[in-house]
């Protein structure tokens, strides 16, 4: 695999996002992530989650055109599995708040949890890591430290390094459940504060 540095893979991954035709998938397993310059969730007030969710809520709602022009006029299948550790920090709050606001623009959000882990074929589980598939034909294994969005990528377009993440989404596909099932299991209830009639 090819390293690219955090601009260079930026470039080259909103390259590919423009022309994926087929399927854009996304693995996200780390518990936290370093953003709004916050890389300790469980000292941030709940004051102040509120108002992160809204933040992020909103972000994402300010991409419907786009997501809609390429789910609906491109016929791209945008999926995300989110892998789900306990005891859930601040963080995944917050993103579970905003996947209810990608849901309603047409990403298809399903999770997995630790007891799902043991299913996954033991030739593969060195590969369960943040990573992007762009139409099956191009790789992103991405370089975050301890959540820390600072690093690079691993860029692969060669068909023996792509297989076996080929491999291992299609097995955490079959194991997933879709995220309203998951929080309808647990009982837990996320609203979507942001929608057309919400915007100015």
């Amino acid at each position: 695999m090819q390293y690219l540095n955090r601009p260079d893979y930026k470039e080259k991954y909103f390259k590919l996002w423009e022309t994926c035709r087929d399927e854009f998938f996304k693995l996200e397993v780390l518990p936290v992530y370093e953003e709004f310059d916050i890389s300790d969730w469980s000292t941030v007030d709940a004051r102040k989650t509120n108002e992160l969710i809204c933040k992020v809520q909103k972000s994402i709602y300010s991409s419907k055109e786009k997501f809609h022009s390429r789910i609906f006029n491109d016929g791209v299948h945008f999926n995300r599995i989110r892998y789900i550790p306990f005891p859930l920090s601040k963080y995944l709050l917050i993103e579970l708040s905003s996947y209810m606001t990608s849901q309603s623009i047409g990403v298809n959000i399903e999770v997995i949890e630790d007891s799902d882990l043991p299913k996954i074929d033991e030739k593969l589980r060195h590969l369960f890591s943040d990573f992007v598939l762009f139409d099956e034909k191009h790789l992103f294994k991405f370089d975050n430290p301890g959540g820390i969005m600072t690093g690079g990528a691993y860029y692969s377009d060669q068909v023996d390094e792509i297989a076996p993440y080929i491999q291992l989404s299609n097995s955490l596909k079959t194991m997933s459940k879709s995220l309203n099932e998951y929080l309808s299991l647990l009982n837990i209830q996320f609203i979507n504060s942001i929608s057309d009639e919400s915007q100015p």
